[in-house]
């Protein structure tokens, strides 16, 4: 069996690199490894996982609190977290702000009027800023829970509110504008956006930063209220920006879901005042508030158009230079956090995962997988990162120590057939006995109670040999420690089999020619080996009451592993054989590509019939009568081909047999005597080419 350049799939579509064996080789072991872009597909329990492969020991994930209650708010809106271990978030569609003890405890706040809390800041005091929306109110809240309006800034919406050099600033829709609040709650404008609404605020140095949502521009703004636009993206809303340490800023931004395909349709623009259109009118495409609008009837509905970006996430350098770092067709970050060591952290949706931006942003890890819907905000902290989460509202905390273990499970391996599993192998960064691997193997794409049981701890990263019995997926699970000491982390896990050698295919035999043959025979097939390998083609034929035996053989090369049919040819001398009526069939076996007694045959394939005949037609003149004479042609094994009249060796006319059809071993023909020549002779052939000739 030859295997060349297979590649298999991951389950979910993941892909993997099958490494090849030497064309024309017998069965070679191969090679299973996950690409890097496949791994997070699997499942992690404090285990990160690098865009680059990388798999190491993640952060201490604690759950703080859950609302999944039936009366629970289900999306977080607003999150502000204390060093003294309370967090608070705001929550919507009652308009709840909680608090969450640091030992989980959590308690209603307060509830607003209004049914989103979409924005909060912690004073210093104790006392929180908490925007309700809609309405653009702002509400101050005392530790113990009494609470005032504070500020109505006259919009309907706050998305943000920031605490920065000592003053309180609040960006709002659905005029995209930006305030200052003062301290007696006044509201004044600092900056009127090109944008229906600012969505993301943050503030580091003396400026400010503000993302709109519409147009998907992110604006510096000055002490002294000077703006410019610092980004201008492809995706229409900025919903995160984190200023770092070093000048640059981080920033999220969201594209619109793609929606159904709809069937084409037509706008028709309507002359004011008239019935009719002029000819200056026009008629264009569909647009969002047509006068009269309709469905091109007859024309197929268009296709869905390709997956477009979803999200992304970037870096805009202090020189205002940009670079993006993560993008997805299918996730959209929410959230964008700088952490202790200058990291940035974004959270994603759907699910709920939180990423990190490795130093110098060379990489992008997958710190943790949630069960919930979205990570809908984050906030550094001296002891971590806190984690609020939406459908259903949760909380986390990320601690800054790594957990003591984690555990990481891959997606089935899946190796085309049933196989010999070999060992497995990895590249590890840590001391022996810091990370453990486990296999089990089955015959079911989804692992069930048919698969085996996890093998013992495997520990050796240069190659251990796996016990799993033979089959076609194969899951691997690690196991690494962490804690105090150096984390464990690994990379390129890498799976070895030996392949079961498969059946080569045959069909469509068929005999190139009438049927009959007084020499040489060419037959053709058709013939395939799912593993490339080459083949023995042989020949076989029997007379009746007689066993098979090979007539001709010829070996063909293989190729690679395919599923495209080739093209066989076998040529079988005749010209020893007993004239008579031959049943033929084909073998093939891969025997030449493999160890021995590891080969298969193809069986027999379809029956064909050949007649050898090397004796010659025969030709009876009758009587004539009515200007014609009546002639009778025969041949003991084979069909008659044709008669024809001839002069000097050259066919003058051919003669039609009564019936019409010259298909059989006794024909009788008409021969008119007005066409009678001098010199002329009658010549039969038969279908195996044997010719006679008789004057008339």
């Amino acid at each position: 069996m030859r295997v060349t350049g297979h590649v298999v799939r991951l389950a979910a579509s993941a892909l993997l690199v099958l490494l090849a064996s030497t064309p024309g080789a017998a069965v070679e072991p191969g090679m299973l490894r996950p690409e890097p872009a496949a791994l997070p597909a699997g499942s992690s329990d404090h285990v990160a996982v690098s865009r680059l492969g990388r798999l190491f020991v993640g952060p201490k994930l604690t759950e703080l609190a859950s609302t999944q209650t039936d009366s629970a708010p289900a999306h977080v809106w607003s999150l502000a977290a204390g060093t003294d271990g309370r967090t608070y978030l705001g929550t919507g569609p009652d308009g709840l702000l909680l608090k969450v003890q640091s030992s989980g405890r959590r308690e209603v706040l307060f509830r607003a009027q209004e049914p989103m809390i979409t924005a909060l800041v912690l004073m210093p005091g104790g006392d929180l800023l908490a925007a309700a929306s809609p309405g653009g109110k702002i509400y101050r809240v005392r530790p113990t829970g009494s609470a005032e309006l504070w500020c109505e800034t006259g919009e309907r919406y706050v998305w943000a509110l920031v605490r920065h050099g000592g003053k309180v600033y609040a960006a709002t829709g659905e005029n995209g504008r930006l305030f200052e609040i003062r301290d007696d709650g006044d509201a004044v404008l600092v900056f009127d956006s090109d944008e229906a609404h600012l969505t993301a605020l943050a503030g580091s140095g003396n400026d400010l930063y503000a993302g709109g949502s519409g147009r998907g521009l992110v604006y510096k703004i000055d002490a002294e209220g000077h703006s410019q636009v610092l980004h201008d993206d492809p995706l229409p809303q900025v919903t995160g920006i984190a200023p770092s340490g070093d000048g640059s800023v981080l920033i999220a931004t969201q594209g619109i879901p793609a929606g159904e395909p709809r069937r084409p349709a037509v706008r028709i623009q309507l002359p004011a005042g008239g019935d009719g259109l002029a000819s200056s009118d026009t008629v264009e495409l569909e647009s969002d508030s047509p006068i009269l609008r309709g469905v091109i009837e007859g024309l197929p509905s268009p296709e869905a158009e390709p997956a477009g970006q979803r999200g992304r996430v970037l870096r805009v350098t202090a020189d205002g230079t940009s670079r993006e770092l993560w993008s997805s067709t299918t996730e959209a970050p929410f959230a964008v956090a700088v952490d202790g060591a200058g990291r940035g952290l974004f959270g994603t949706g759907e699910p709920a995962r939180l990423y990190r931006v490795e130093a110098g942003d060379e990489d992008i890890t997958l710190l943790a997988t949630l069960r919930e819907g979205q990570l809908a905000r984050l906030q550094a902290t001296p002891g971590g990162v806190t984690l609020a989460t939406s459908n259903p509202a949760a909380i986390y905390r990320a601690g800054n120590r790594p957990a003591d273990y984690g555990v990481y499970l891959s997606t089935p391996l899946d190796a085309g057939s049933t196989v010999r599993w070999g060992s497995v192998r990895w590249e590890s960064e840590s001391e022996p006995g810091r990370a453990e691997l486990y296999t089990r193997s089955g015959n079911s794409a989804v692992p069930d109670e048919t698969w085996s049981a996890w093998s013992p701890a495997m520990i050796l990263p240069g190659g251990a040999p796996i016990p799993n019995p033979d089959g076609r997926y194969l899951q691997w699970r690690a196991r690494l420690f962490g804690g105090e000491s150096s984390a464990a982390a690994i990379s390129d896990v890498a799976v070895s089999y030996l392949p079961r050698n498969r059946r080569p295919r045959v069909r469509d035999l068929s005999l190139a020619g009438p049927g009959a043959t007084s020499g040489e025979a060419t037959f053709t097939w058709r013939w395939n080996d799912p593993d490339g390998d080459g083949v023995e083609a042989t020949l076989q034929a029997r007379r009746d009451g007689e066993q098979w035996r090979d007539v001709a053989r010829e070996n063909f090369d293989g190729g690679a592993a395919a599923p495209s049919w080739r093209e066989g040819t076998l040529r079988w001398d005749t010209s020893g054989e007993t004239t008579g009526r031959y049943a033929l069939r084909l073998q093939l076996s891969d025997d030449i590509s493999n160890h021995p007694g590891e080969g298969l045959e193809a069986g027999n394939g379809p029956i064909r019939h050949l007649i050898v005949d090397r004796d010659p037609p025969t030709l009876e003149v009758g009587t004539a009568g009515g200007g014609t004479v009546e002639l009778r042609a025969r041949d003991a094994h084979s069909a008659i081909r044709r008669l024809e009249y001839v002069v000097d060796g050259k066919a003058l006319f051919r003669l039609r047999p009564r019936d019409g059809v010259c298909d059989s071993r006794n024909e009788v023909f008409d021969f008119p005597e007005a066409r009678r020549v001098a010199g002329g002779m009658l010549r039969v052939v038969d279908m195996a080419g044997n010719i006679s000739e008789q004057s008339l």
